[in-house]
């Protein structure tokens, strides 16, 4: 299953994660502040690259002007590892995936496999057990209601 994250404007910024094979242990996600949200996570991959796809504009001729700007920077700064490369892209409205980022997550380890196939055997055989009780609670609560409202009948004769 592929990886990735796809973000765009919908009157706002929305986004979308999506991982194939994710560490649960390094799932976090949460308030950050009042008003703020956190996630972040890991997605087992294999060696690999991403693949970065930005939707074309509106503005194409601005878009490209500051494309052309970023790969002189990036040329300017070339053999210089690490050094970041920046450039501003206008929020489209109603562009839910105007910048997606792709990579390939590496399949799931055959335990990692079967210790989700247990759990959800577990999950659904506690869910069974659970549903069997209330059916049972419900037959005898019947069955009382039964016996209280013939015993009534009786004595109303």
């Amino acid at each position: 299953m592929p990886g990735g994250v796809k973000v765009g404007g919908d009157g706002s910024v929305q986004w979308e994660v999506v991982a194939g094979n994710v560490r649960p242990s390094k799932l976090v996600h949460g308030p950050v502040g009042d008003y703020g949200w956190r996630h972040r996570g890991v997605d087992e991959t294999e060696p690999g690259d991403f693949t970065i796809t930005l939707k074309m504009p509106k503005n194409a001729t601005a878009f490209i002007e500051t494309l052309t700007r970023a790969a002189a920077q990036a040329k300017e700064l070339s053999g210089r590892a690490g050094a970041l490369i920046s450039f501003v892209l206008p929020i489209e409205p109603n562009n839910h995936d105007q910048i997606q980022i792709d990579w390939k997550s590496a399949p799931p380890s055959p335990q990692k496999i079967a210790a989700v196939r247990k759990a959800k055997l577990a999950a659904t055989a506690a869910k069974k057990a659970a549903a069997s009780r209330r059916s049972v609670k419900k037959t005898a609560v019947k069955k009382v209601v039964k016996k209280v409202v013939k015993k009534a009948a009786t004595r109303r004769r």
